[in-house]
């Protein structure tokens, strides 16, 4: 079977789509399907990727690379050319995102070559990304190309039920299906004791992931602040990356509240260095106002983290129904208390580990969504 995967980009600073969408295309290969991954040279704020153009480049499937013209939308001539011309060569056409040049129109190229096509949203659709920026557009956009796309998809997949009832509230969706992400957690070394802390001791927190409003430092930073007041001690180490304006308003905003010795900065951090900072965290915090899935914690849980995440994160359902983290809402009041609960009882931590790692075996492992993928794919 030939499945072509088609993304805007796969650059590392663009966060968990690519993340994402380059796990999967591994994770297929590896199980026999033919996978062909057609993407630009885009590398978010970093600008483009140093990698050949227009040629096909094996890295256990085939990835080929076109120029990005503009940022915005990912508008790239030579990726819909090269799609318009070899659509049709393919069993299936496997689109990530919308919003963008890079997936919406070769949709339209699917459907005239009579191919099937799967739409991941990867929470474009969810209601913080259609209300935070350019909302009257998207409306307009899901009016006139992404509504007719969705609803012509021979499916559309979600990662989680929050997803799919959010997105189904924007634009009419025929056909849907719910698949975690295809994640590679095979470098996880799970942990096998918990931390007894002294009281002069710091609690290790680690935040991992791409520096955005929506991922709520702010709510992080204030409940930080709280528990400074309360005389309980926390270390934040922040790894990721983001735009500099927004960078440098997080930072004044730590330094206002007293807190900024508190954090650690650690920067963009690759799939080595992240394995060593899950080994030397004590808990892994996920503060977002929305989020359709969430990588980051499912891989701190597999490495064995205690995980602590608010509720307007999707995947935050699936734990909460297995008592594998603590969820919170999105509030400061109820970070801080789910901080102080955690770092005062070992007992726990080593629960919250030891369920966290069974959940990313059984629900999250790849062999079992690369089976439900091969079954999807399969059907057309």
């Amino acid at each position: 079977m030939r499945v072509l995967h088609i993304i805007p980009s796969i650059g590392p600073q663009r966060g968990g789509m690519s993340r994402a969408a380059l796990d999967m295309c591994r994770l297929l290969a590896a199980a026999g399907i033919d996978v062909t991954l057609a993407t630009t040279d885009d590398d978010g704020p970093n600008g483009r990727l140093n990698v050949p153009l227009n040629q096909l480049k094996n890295e256990g499937y085939r990835t080929i690379y076109f120029s990005r013209q503009t940022r915005a939308y990912s508008i790239s001539a030579p990726l819909l050319g090269w799609v318009n011309a070899h659509v049709h060569e393919f069993d299936v056409c496997h689109l990530h995102g919308v919003f963008s040049f890079a997936s919406d129109l070769p949709a339209q190229a699917a459907r005239r070559a009579r191919v099937p096509y799967v739409i991941t949203p990867h929470g474009i659709l969810c209601n913080y990304g259609m209300t935070q920026r350019r909302s009257l557009l998207k409306r307009w956009f899901v009016k006139t190309l992404v509504g007719p796309n969705l609803q012509q998809a021979s499916l559309v997949h979600f990662t989680t039920e929050m997803e799919r009832r959010e997105s189904s509230g924007w634009a009419a969706i025929r056909r849907s299906e719910i698949v975690p992400y295809c994640l590679d957690l095979q470098m996880a070394t799970p942990r096998t004791t918990s931390n007894h802390l002294q009281v002069d001791q710091a609690f290790k927190l680690l935040f991992l992931a791409r520096i955005d409003p929506k991922k709520g430092l702010d709510l992080l930073f204030r409940a930080l602040a709280q528990l400074q007041r309360d005389n309980v001690l926390v270390r934040l180490t922040i790894a990721g990356s983001g735009e500099a304006n927004y960078v440098t308003t997080l930072k004044t905003l730590a330094a206002e509240l007293g807190i900024a010795e508190q954090i650690v900065w650690a920067g963009f951090a690759d799939e080595t260095r992240k394995q060593e900072l899950f080994g030397e965290a004590d808990a892994f915090v996920l503060s977002s106002y929305s989020e359709n899935f969430g990588i980051a914690p499912v891989e701190a849980m597999a490495a064995g983290l205690p995980v602590i995440i608010t509720d307007q994160a999707a995947v935050s359902g699936a734990m909460a129904a297995a008592d594998a983290a603590i969820v919170t809402p999105c509030d400061v009041d109820a970070l801080a208390a789910a901080i102080r609960q955690l770092r005062a009882s070992p007992a726990t931590q080593a629960l919250l580990s030891q369920v966290g790692v069974q959940l990313a075996r059984d629900y999250f492992s790849s062999s079992a969504t690369v089976a439900r993928w091969l079954k999807i794919y399969g059907q057309w």
